[in-house]
């Protein structure tokens, strides 16, 4: 009775460090983040939490207010979200933007980061009970960093990374034992198929695992089938709650990410892509990949790893340090997501091992087997620019493996292995901590700018930027106009609106002129040139209705119009562009054209003829009027 209550007041003591330690991390992610969502996918996952916080808890749809732009105009671009009858549904699971939702209710935005950060929190304590319980302390808290550097950042700026690879753990600690009931591997599946969810690529670590099973224990090779069946399980319960939640009973990135995987499958442009992932470098990458093919064939020659599982770590801080006298943060981050860039230590489960077959070993297959997968048709899956985040699930039986043979190398040369990857990773989490907080510091500069102009309008012309203002919706008007057209469009919008209020107009780039549209610039300010912005925000107003700039707005509405088979609206902005251009050869013309694609006859001949007179030469009129025998 008395080791029962020490136990239960150990667990409860456990679980309230976790608590603490989990809030203490969020508290921190928000305070750098200065309250913002990350970049785009965990910014519409935000957004869908809210918007389902909004409805009641009833929908996973994404409901622009009443007054906003129509979904020509959504701040946030497919594949990210698609438009249904009753607003937008992410493409995201809808798990947790369930959770996410509630926390946002209770907590406000500080909310948003409980989940991933005692996710975490959970993961690494899992982690070390399950797989480093009779570890010395060093071991342990090696083993720790490495597995929680790479998530530092990724795993508190997108949702589901932690808490996946937190449902992985049974599956892979299971693999380890000669014996495990039949009921451990049930638990397991069900554990594993919820991963999956979450993460769709991890799917890829499951013909792996029953592999491994049907060929190590062939007397129970059930439990292959008893894990296939939590899985089924797991995705069944999944798939009903995602048809509760958006009426589809699976996630739309499971289709997307699976589609892209698969589609044009072209063998040379894809090793081309596998090449470039692995190895890119910050700073310069054609020098770093010469060192790196370098040290890996002078281990290889030599045969002493000590080589290549220190020069390969040591490469890779010379290449973060270098990268970072000229760069910000956030762009290292974006830019240096290698494979032998990110995960460094992961040469040292390459080294041989005197009298252990590595094939024999179950992590190193699940680890190694699952990189080669991914990396295989992970190329052209969405987000895979951003690298490692897609092979995270090899991060478990991968540290595990390398904690062997650490374990089987001499005393001083595992100080050395320690030191140098443990300071490879370490060096890379601190810049993926400052990237998050410039990212935070850009938005909330940004934020100030846009709140202290009163307007009620904001263009963007990026679609990203759609889901980092992400605070602001439902406080203004947000529109994404990313081309002539579209942006012609919003205003001709905004004046039929009647709308006569200031609006800011963030400009990204030189692709275009301001001047070329009917607004007048009220002020200019110039945006943070780093952490994925840059640009200028810009304080305009409508220009009145006798500015030229109007007639050619409403002329290519009217044209865009009649291409779409909308005529009768396409006349009516043909002839507000006359209005304001009287002496227009070509918007008569067009008139003639579209009256006459009307039935109007006369009224398309009397246009023809107004057009033939202010130009006489017009070639198109001239060819139009030849075959109605108006000129010979």
């Amino acid at each position: 009775m008395i080791d029962k209550l020490r136990r239960d007041r150990r667990y409860v003591r456990s679980l309230l460090f976790l608590v603490f330690t989990a809030s203490i991390l969020a508290w921190a992610a928000n305070f750098l983040s200065a309250g913002f969502p990350w970049g785009v996918d965990d910014g519409v996952k935000r957004v869908t939490a809210r918007q389902f916080t909004s409805t009641g808890f009833k929908s996973c749809l994404i409901i622009p207010s009443d007054n906003s732009f129509s979904e020509d105009f959504f701040p946030i671009a497919e594949p990210y979200v698609e438009p249904t009858t009753g607003g937008f549904r992410s493409i995201f699971p809808s798990f947790f933007p369930a959770l996410g939702g509630i926390f946002f209710a209770l907590f406000g935005y500080f909310g948003f980061y409980l989940l991933p950060a005692f996710s975490l929190m959970a993961l690494l304590a899992l982690f070390s009970g399950r797989f480093l319980k009779a570890e010395p302390i060093s071991i342990k808290t090696w083993s720790i960093l490495i597995l929680a550097g790479p998530l530092l950042f990724y795993g508190m700026t997108f949702w589901e990374h932690a808490f996946a690879l937190l449902m992985t753990i049974p599956v892979v600690y299971a693999l380890s034992k000669k014996e495990v009931p039949l009921s451990r591997w049930l638990i397991a599946g069900i554990s594993f198929g919820l991963a999956v969810y979450l993460r769709p690529e991890t799917a890829l670590m499951f013909p792996i695992a029953a592999a491994i099973i049907v060929l190590r224990i062939p007397r129970e090779i059930k439990a292959a089938g008893v894990l296939t069946a939590g899985v089924i399980a797991s995705l069944s319960f999944a798939g009903l709650f995602e048809y509760y939640a958006t009426g589809t009973f699976l996630p739309e990135q499971i289709f997307f990410n699976l589609g892209l995987s698969l589609e044009s499958f072209n063998l040379s442009g894809r090793v081309r892509s596998l090449f470039l992932f692995i190895f890119n470098f910050p700073g310069y990458p054609k020098l770093a990949l010469m060192v790196l093919i370098s040290l890996v064939v002078l281990a290889l020659i030599t045969r002493k790893w000590l080589i290549a599982a220190l020069g390969i770590p040591i490469l890779s801080i010379v290449a973060l340090v270098q990268a970072y006298t000229g760069e910000s943060a956030f762009a290292i981050t974006a830019s240096s997501q290698g494979l032998f860039f990110a995960f460094p230590w992961i040469i040292i489960s390459l080294i041989p091992v005197k009298g252990v077959k590595k094939l024999d070993n179950p992590y190193f297959i699940l680890g190694w087997c699952f990189i080669i997968f991914a990396y295989l048709f992970g190329p052209d899956s969405a987000g895979m620019h951003w690298g490692p985040r897609f092979i995270f699930p090899a991060l478990i039986p991968l540290v595990c493996y390398s904690v062997s043979v650490l374990k089987s190398l001499p005393p001083a040369q595992v100080k050395w292995f320690m030191i140098v990857s443990g300071t490879a990773v370490l060096l890379n989490a601190a810049v993926s901590v400052q990237a998050l907080s410039e990212r935070g510091r850009v938005l909330h500069e940004v934020d100030n700018l846009i709140r202290d102009s009163g307007s009620e309008i904001l263009i963007l012309d990026r679609w990203h930027q759609g889901a980092d203002m992400e605070p602001l919706w439902g406080k203004m008007d947000i529109g994404w106009a990313q081309v002539d057209g579209d942006r012609e469009e919003l205003l001709v919008a905004l004046e039929e609106r009647a709308y006569s209020g200031g609006i800011c107009w963030i400009q990204s780039g030189d692709e275009y002129d301001l001047e070329k549209y009917p607004v007048i610039v009220e002020s200019s300010d110039e945006l943070p040139s780093y952490a994925g912005w840059g640009g200028n925000l810009h304080l305009v107003y409508l220009a009145g209705l006798d500015d030229l700039r109007w007639g050619n707005l409403y002329w290519h509405t009217g044209l865009r119009r009649a291409e779409t088979g909308q005529l009768s609206e396409a006349l009516e902005y043909l002839q507000k562009a006359a209005a304001i251009f009287p002496a227009s050869a070509d918007i008569y013309y067009n008139l003639a054209v579209c009256y006459g694609q009307m039935g109007h006859t006369r009224k398309a001949i009397s246009q023809l003829k107004e057009a033939l007179k202010l130009n006489p030469a017009h070639t198109a009129a001239r060819v139009l009027a030849r075959r109605l025998g108006i000129i010979p």
